[in-house]
């Protein structure tokens, strides 16, 4: 029983591994308020995820600051490509019911949504890619999508819990306010750790997370 209340026995360790989620979901917010950042956010929650939740490395603010201001360019980029990519296909979505007959017009609507969810599918990985590799942004794009596609199971768990907020919502509207006040408080951090936890395995079968440690 003595073991139990040790500084290294469950108890604190459930309680330091809670207080580092709850301190990570709050820098997120803090550096998602300026909507241009939320790509730099992402990466540093990802990468803070990964090393300090999932494996017990480093500090969650030390680490979070630092991976934000490193990965700063690369991944405010990619957000803005992401988010340009996809206001394309949805005013492409809407345009092609007036341009095209309608038989067409529902042929390109599925062509449109599957370019949307492969755009999604690679986003699923990006973030968390440009944390861990000093590669160029055709190279994170282009990984990501194929890492994707090679680890498909995986690939939707993590959209899936993504998306889970908008989901739930949709099937049942009452738990909107405490679906808000869960994301607020600690949300985005529990579903970036449990995404890690795949993360973590994903780059590891690649031989990704050594080479980017040694580096």
């Amino acid at each position: 029983m003595k073991n139990i209340f040790n500084m290294d026995g469950p108890i604190f360790v459930f309680l330091s591994k809670v207080a580092d989620i709850l301190i990570l979901n709050i820098m997120l917010l803090v550096t998602c308020v300026p909507i241009i950042t939320i790509g730099a956010g992402l990466t540093a929650l990802y990468a803070t995820a990964m090393k300090c939740i999932c494996r017990g490395e480093g500090y969650v603010f030390k680490t979070f600051c630092k991976e934000f201001a490193l990965h700063f360019k690369h991944a405010t980029l990619s957000y803005l490509l992401i988010g340009a990519a996809y206001i394309i296909l949805y005013i492409d979505f809407r345009a092609v019911s007036v341009m095209f007959a309608a038989t067409i017009a529902w042929v390109l609507r599925i062509v449109i949504c599957l370019a949307a969810l492969l755009l999604l599918m690679m986003a699923s990985y990006l973030f968390a890619y440009i944390a861990i590799a000093d590669t160029t942004m055709k190279e994170n794009f282009k990984n990501s999508m194929l890492i994707s596609i090679a680890r498909l199971p995986y690939t939707v768990i993590m959209i899936v819990l993504n998306l889970a907020p908008v989901i739930i919502i949709l099937v049942s509207g009452y738990i909107y306010i405490p679906m808000l006040g869960f994301y607020f408080w600690a949300g985005f951090a529990v579903v970036a750790s449990v995404n890690s936890l795949l993360l973590n395995k994903t780059f590891k079968r690649f031989h990704m997370i050594d080479s980017a440690e040694d580096e």
